[in-house]
């Protein structure tokens, strides 16, 4: 009886392989449109490199869509400003997106893509020069779900109020390895807005980001209670509070962190917390911020603590009231990090003398996002008009 079970088991197993497809664009199917149109799920949509004037794609539940190489240049769908790129509702984990770029979606809102209650994996994908016209999501807008983004890159998207490139509510979107840079949002969150979206960051760059109101980098809000570390901020913006991030209403653990030469016309150029935020932060370099203090925090509803974090040589002050009191407790510092050099825009790495690096400090630990060796030269990031000239 076992052994006619486990057949009937084997046997319906490789059926279900059996009836996995690969739709082939544009050999089998003339447009991704079509072959997505016809797929089931566990399908894959197999797509060889090229440009693809297409908009309003409908994600299937359980497909993969892949390009022919898995590399973001290989092959990028352009919407040319005549909708969304992707929609998608009740996605699985076994949804799949990798190696595109994805560019020229407007609508007003998520101009790249839409989704609900939904949690597919993009791997390897560029998301440049999308745009929402009248609200949230410049590339991306997010209700419930919790979607993955690996290896991504963010650049150059636009919103007119919260997210200039991703926008989240009621979700648990993970993040490993994305770049974020040059987005801007009239509202909050010039990269990244996050509502009640308790998200998960991990070795995350946020470069040169803009937001006409608060949280340049990221803003967290309404109960986003994320979990950051390994995330590099630099050179963000923001007209009101928070130029690298701004918590309103939640209490995020950043660890192991770089967040320098961010700027905000209001507080807290690298982080500010107010209406009822309490974020902990934990081998965090806070550093070199152009305009505005270190850290803003409203006293009369928020808190912030410090642990073994570095907060040095921010124009408008570093340890500044109410923080002022955790200077000199739980191995926190004031002194100059020494970076092997901020000229090129990320190198960010350690010198060998650095206060930062574990031997140096009475934590013992690395503090900060990159490590000790100024032997490694940081990777310039590239802008959306050399990626354009590529094709």
């Amino acid at each position: 009886m076992r052994h006619l079970l486990l057949s009937l088991v084997l046997a319906i197993t490789l059926a279900g392989v059996a009836s996995a497809d690969i739709l082939e664009v544009p050999d089998g199917y003339a447009t991704i449109g079509a072959a997505l149109a016809a797929a089931q799920a566990g399908d894959t949509v197999l797509v060889a490199c090229g440009i693809y004037h297409e908009s309003g794609l409908a994600l299937v539940s359980g497909v993969k869509l892949f390009s022919e190489t898995g590399g973001a240049y290989c092959a990028t769908i352009d919407a040319q400003g005549s909708g969304p790129i992707f929609t998608g509702a009740d996605l699985v984990t076994s949804t799949r997106v990798n190696g595109f770029t994805l560019t020229g979606g407007e609508a007003t809102v998520g101009g790249g893509v839409q989704l609900t209650n939904s949690s597919p994996r993009f791997e390897n994908c560029l998301f440049a020069g999308n745009t929402a016209t009248d609200a949230e999501g410049g590339c991306l807008r997010v209700s419930g779900g919790s979607p993955y983004f690996t290896l991504c890159t963010f650049s150059g998207n636009s919103a007119a109020s919260e997210g200039g490139a991703c926008y989240f509510t009621d979700a648990a979107p993970y993040f490993y390895g994305c770049t974020f840079r040059s987005n801007e949002a009239g509202g909050d969150g010039g990269a990244l807005w996050l509502g009640n979206s308790p998200a998960t960051l991990t070795d995350c760059q946020f470069y040169e980001n803009d937001s006409d109101g608060r949280g340049g980098g990221i803003c967290l809000a309404d109960g986003s209670d994320a979990t950051i570390s390994l995330a590099t901020l630099f050179g963000n913006y923001a007209a009101s509070n928070g130029g690298a991030f701004c918590c309103v209403g939640s209490a995020p653990s950043i660890s192991s962190s770089t967040v320098v030469e961010n700027s905000t016309l209001g507080s807290g150029a690298g982080l500010y917390a107010g209406w009822t935020s309490a974020p902990i932060l934990s081998q965090v370099i806070i550093a070199f911020s152009t305009i505005g203090e270190g850290v803003g925090v409203d006293p009369a509803t928020s808190s912030a603590t410090f642990s073994c974090c570095d907060i040095a040589g921010n124009r408008d002050g570093d340890w500044t009231p109410p923080i002022d009191t955790q200077a000199a407790l739980n191995g926190n510092l004031s002194v100059d990090p020494e970076f092997c050099g901020t000229e090129s825009h990320g190198n960010y790495y350690l010198q060998i003398d650095s206060p930062c690096a574990p031997d140096n400090n009475s934590c013992g630990v690395l503090i900060g996002s990159h490590q000790v060796d100024c032997g490694i030269i940081a990777t310039e990031e590239m802008t959306w008009s050399a990626v354009k000239s590529l094709y």
